[in-house]
C-alpha cells in the first residue's frame, strides 16, 4: 500500500501514510539481510527519491546490473558540513556538473523486469524504492519506480558474505 497507493494518489491523511510506513518497515525488520545494511539504507526507504539516473548496465558475464546515479539532495548536507567549519557552500550549478556518483551493483541477478518505457537519455528521475524477499526463491527484490507506469523489478539471489 506504502508504495502503491501513497506514491501517486493524494487521498491520504498523514496518520494513515505513517500507519502504512510502520507496516512496510516492520516487514523489513523481518528479512534477514545477512549483514548488507546497505540495501536497506539506500534501498529501503527511498534515499535516493528524486535521484537521477545516469546509466543501468545489464552485465550478461557476470550475471549482474549496475545502476549509476546521483542526487542533488546531497547538496543540502554537504553545505550544511561546509558552513559548520567555514568553507564557502558549493552552488547547485557547480555540483551538478560534478555530482557524487552512486554505483549500485547487483550481482547474481535471476531476473530484470522493465514496466512501461524508461528512457536514459533523459536521465529519468525515481520517485521511489522498495525492497522485498522471496523465501520460496530465496531472492531479494529492488523494485524502482520512476512514475506508476514506469518501473524496475531486479530479482538477485542471496549470496555469502
Amino acid at each position: 500500500e506504502l508504495h502503491k497507493r501513497f506514491r501517486y494518489e493524494c487521498d491520504w491523511t498523514e496518520s494513515e501514510y505513517q500507519k502504512a510506513q510502520e507496516t512496510y518497515l516492520s516487514h523489513l525488520r523481518k528479512i534477514d539481510f545477512n549483514g548488507r545494511s546497505s540495501l536497506v539504507r539506500f534501498l529501503g526507504k527511498s534515499f535516493f527519491h528524486d535521484a537521477d539516473v545516469k546509466t543501468i548496465s545489464i552485465l550478461l558475464n557476470t550475471e549482474s546490473v549496475e545502476i549509476e546515479l546521483f542526487t542533488v539532495n546531497d547538496l543540502e548536507d554537504i553545505n550544511d558540513y561546509r558552513k559548520k567549519i567555514g568553507v564557502e557552500p558549493i552552488s547547485w550549478e557547480k555540483y551538478a556538473d560534478k555530482p557524487i556518483i552512486y554505483k549500485c551493483t547487483f550481482g547474481r541477478v535471476t531476473d530484470l523486469s522493465i514496466k512501461g518505457k524508461i528512457d536514459l537519455a533523459r536521465r529519468p528521475n525515481i520517485i521511489d524504492t522498495e525492497l522485498d524477499y522471496y523465501a520460496k526463491s530465496k531472492d531479494f527484490v529492488s523494485r524502482i519506480s520512476f512514475s506508476d507506469q514506469d518501473e524496475i523489478e531486479i530479482l538477485f539471489k542471496e549470496r555469502p558474505l
